[in-house]
């Protein structure tokens, strides 16, 4: 699609022939070495539900080991965020430290869409996000 938009612009707008697409085999972050069923190891080797592992999967590709390594000294963070949804606590270290998530708002929309799933249980997710924004903000 957007591929699609960019030759529109050149055609329409630029009045040029398209130049080619350079991203179609370009990976994202969490692409390489990527194994959807790799979510039967990390659910065996954490603990983890199914549904949380395959969410971590989807969600963060490759990368999804990182975010458990996370839990290693920590078991709390394997947690649900919030009952309902596969969300681990883990992920919101994980947003912080490693993507730059910086506001409550950026976790909720952004990096875990909850409040665009379920406000209601986003609400419930704010106090836990909060203390953790601030406990890594206060370390730095």
């Amino acid at each position: 699609m957007a591929k699609d938009t960019v030759d529109q612009i050149f055609h329409e707008v630029l009045a040029k022939k398209a130049v080619p697409c350079t991203t179609e085999h370009q990976l994202l972050h969490g692409a390489e070495g990527y194994n959807f069923d790799d979510w039967k190891r990390l659910a065996d080797e954490y603990g983890i539900s199914e549904l949380s592992a395959k969410h971590l999967m989807k969600k963060y590709g490759s990368n999804a080991a990182e975010v458990l390594k996370l839990t290693k000294n920590r078991k709390e963070l394997l947690t649900l965020i919030v009952e309902g949804h596969p969300f681990i606590k883990a992920e919101v270290l994980y947003n912080i430290q490693n993507e730059m998530a910086c506001t409550v708002d950026d976790i909720l929309d952004r990096r875990l869409g909850l409040r665009l799933r379920d406000a209601k249980a986003a609400k419930e997710a704010e106090p836990f996000i909060t203390e953790t924004l601030n406990h890594f903000t206060e370390q730095k």
